[in-house]
């Protein structure tokens, strides 16, 4: 099936976000501990039910809130009690929240992109895994041929 400019246009909001989200996590790792980031990391069920459940009109398991809020407190114990000498900041902790919320509008954006219609899962990702690479080329030199292939 071929990649219509409708689908690109459905798909682009998803594709923004996977971008943003992977920008922002490997900048904030560099200014936090990786232990930091993946704890961080785990709270993202915790904004995709509600957001599901407004979007999409998905029902909430409430069953899983006891969990929820027991993962918000196992973060924060971690976060708040981190070692002063460690190699976490608060701006590292930042960049990976910025990068968690821009991961969950991405499944967002993307389950949106594919209720609408006209967007299927081998589209999305082959949007998702070709746009980084134009991006990554733009601006740079093609490569010269060398005297052998002359």
């Amino acid at each position: 099936r071929r990649i219509t400019w409708t689908s690109i246009r459905r798909i682009g909001p998803a594709g923004a976000f996977f971008g943003v989200n992977l920008a922002a996590f490997f900048a904030g790792i560099t200014h936090t501990s990786i232990a930091n980031a993946e704890f961080i990391g785990t709270l993202s069920p915790i904004l995709v039910l509600p957001a599901g459940a407004l979007l999409f009109k998905e029902p909430i398991p409430w069953k899983a809130l006891p969990w929820g809020i027991g993962a918000l407190i196992g973060v924060s114990l971690v976060l708040f009690n981190a070692p002063a000498s460690g190699r976490s900041s608060w701006q590292g902790n930042l960049l990976v929240v910025m990068a968690i919320v821009m991961w969950v509008s991405y499944l967002l954006a993307a389950k949106h992109a594919r209720r609408e219609g006209g967007v299927d899962v081998v589209e999305l990702d082959d949007s998702n895994t070709t746009a980084p690479l134009a991006a990554a080329s733009v601006g740079r030199k093609p490569a010269s041929r060398s005297s052998t292939e002359k």
